[in-house]
């Protein structure tokens, strides 16, 4: 795992189509804008959780 540590304004770009933003960072909490081709899916992990949990799925074959 790469860790990066960044502040508001700046941007990691991932290969040559997806760049994160710093948006935010406030009272331990960053906002991510996330920049990518729409062939690429972008998911929350904590949204697809929860859905999987609900469903009756098992949350380890994310």
């Amino acid at each position: 795992m790469l860790v990066l540590s960044r502040k508001a304004k700046e941007e990691i770009m991932i290969g040559d189509k997806i760049m994160l933003t710093v948006i935010k960072v406030a009272a331990g909490k960053i906002k991510v804008g996330i920049t990518a081709p729409e062939h690429i899916k972008v998911h929350r992990l904590d949204n697809k959780l929860v859905t999987q949990q609900e469903s009756g799925e098992d949350s380890h074959e994310i």
